[in-house]
Order: C-alpha cells, then sequence, then structure tokens
C-alpha cells in the first residue's frame, strides 16, 4: 500500500501510538496529579480503565499462579471534547509509557497524520515533567474491524467472510466450505534484528459483536541494552513504523478487499 494511497472506507477503527520509558512507580504517582491538570484543558473528558492482573511465576521452567488474588491498576485515559460525545482522540497515561489514541468518527476515518503533532507537542512536556531524558522504544498499532457496519461486502447471514478479505486465509489448506468463528491466531514477524523491530498481525473475534472480526497490525521497535531514542529520532520511528503498516496493510489484505475500501 502506497503511503499516498487513502481509502474512503477502510476498516481502520483506531490508530495508537507510544513511546516508552519506564518511571518509577512512586516518581510517576507523586507527579501524576500535576500532569493531569497540565493537559486537561486539552484533554477534558476522563476514562479510567482497571486492568486486572494475577501473580505467575516459572518454577524449572513451568509457569505456576502463586496467587489467584487479582490486583487492580488504573489506565488514566483522557479525550478530547467532541460535539457528540464520541471518544475520538486520547491521551493514555501509565508509568512506562505515553500513548495517543485516535479513533474511527462513524463515517470519518481519520489519518495517521492527526496523530504525530500530539506527540510533537506532548512528548516533550511529558519528558521534562516527569524527568525523561531519552526513550526506550516505540509502538504503531492499526485496529481493524471487519463487520456488517464498516465492511458490508464481506458480511452475510452465517459471519465475515474472512478468506476473501486476508491472504492469510485466501488459499487455507485442506478440504472446507467455508471460515467461520471462532478467529485466534497471531503471529510475529521480525523486521529487524539490531534495533529490533517486530511486526505483530492478529486476527480475532471482536468482542462488541459475534458477527465481527479484528484485525490488529503492531509494529514494536525497542532497543538493546545501552541503546535509546532521543525525542526527534523517536517521532522518525514512528513515522517509520506508520510506513510499515501501510506496506504490510497491502500484504495482508487482498485486491478484492483493497479496491472494496474505494481507493481515493
Amino acid at each position: 500500500m502506497s503511503e499516498k494511497i487513502r481509502y474512503k472506507n477502510p476498516p481502520v477503527v483506531e490508530r495508537v501510538i507510544g513511546v516508552y520509558h519506564q518511571i518509577p512507580k512512586e516518581e510517576f504517582e507523586k507527579r501524576l496529579p500535576s500532569w493531569i491538570e497540565k493537559i486537561r484543558p486539552h484533554f477534558p473528558v476522563q476514562q479510567d480503565i482497571a486492568e486486572w492482573k494475577i501473580d505467575i511465576e516459572e518454577k524449572n521452567g513451568v509457569p505456576i499462579v502463586s496467587s489467584l488474588i487479582p490486583k487492580a491498576s488504573i489506565i488514566h485515559l483522557y479525550w478530547q471534547k467532541h460535539p457528540r460525545n464520541f471518544r475520538i482522540c486520547g491521551i493514555r497515561l501509565r508509568p512506562d509509557r505515553l500513548v495517543f489514541h485516535l479513533c474511527r468518527d462513524e463515517k470519518e476515518p481519520h489519518d495517521f497524520a492527526e496523530l504525530i503533532p500530539h506527540m510533537e507537542r506532548w512528548l516533550p512536556q511529558w519528558a521534562e515533567h516527569f524527568g525523561i531524558n531519552e526513550i526506550h522504544g516505540i509502538t504503531v498499532e492499526y485496529i481493524n474491524i471487519l463487520d456488517g457496519n464498516i465492511t458490508p461486502q464481506f458480511a452475510n447471514q452465517d459471519g465475515i467472510r474472512v478468506g476473501e478479505a486476508l491472504n492469510i486465509f485466501a488459499n487455507f489448506p485442506g478440504t472446507h466450505v467455508g471460515i467461520t468463528s471462532p478467529y485466534d491466531c497471531k503471529v510475529r514477524l521480525v523486521i529487524d534484528n539490531a534495533k529490533p523491530t517486530y511486526f505483530d498481525v492478529r486476527v480475532s473475534a471482536d468482542d462488541r459483536s459475534a458477527a465481527a472480526v479484528r484485525i490488529d497490525f503492531v509494529v514494536r521497535t525497542g532497543f538493546v541494552s545501552g541503546r535509546s531514542l532521543n525525542f526527534s529520532d523517536a517521532i522518525k520511528e514512528l513515522v517509520a513504523g506508520h510506513r510499515l503498516i501501510l506496506d504490510q496493510f497491502s500484504c495482508f489484505f487482498t485486491e478484492r478487499a483493497k479496491v472494496s475500501f474505494q481507493p481515493l
């Protein structure tokens, strides 16, 4: 997929970019309230999400649950105001990362270029506020949905004809008359061993609808011990990660799918 190609109706429902640096938990919690006050005029709509975890230890190479008591950590999300109260553009705050979200706005799929100015503006301020002088990794993520609303061309009474949309299912081996849910498969491609850079793709059932398929494309670039990025280079890596997403988009979706997304 050329970087210049845009689609009137792509399956993209959310774009996410993030930069990583592990802030000590105590320092993060101490400085978080004043950081929230700084961003609140620009991202006033608060959404706190509880993330539940259980403790797992490894003994002789075997993972063992050491405690069944779940522990909750809070993910802080703040969104820009929207005239129809949609959550379209937001910032996520965690001790190890700064993340921006850009979601689909009904029929307006938006564009990756809208995210970069947010990162350019807030990354230096985030770094100064939390005492950060280097970035240890970046991620770029596209969340795609195939369903009866966004991509009705692949929907029928039995669900989604995923084999017509994705090349990895187009010539599935073995005798069969169709492919149906549950979908749950993930693969990681090694793009660059030196940095390293990986491309993850996951196909799964979308938990918002029984008749929908979710396809996640994620570029992850981390850095071996002793290497890191300055802020300018972190932005460049995000842009490079986006170019990789576009290339993989072109590879994974079938020609029929890309035509049906209506190139502009």
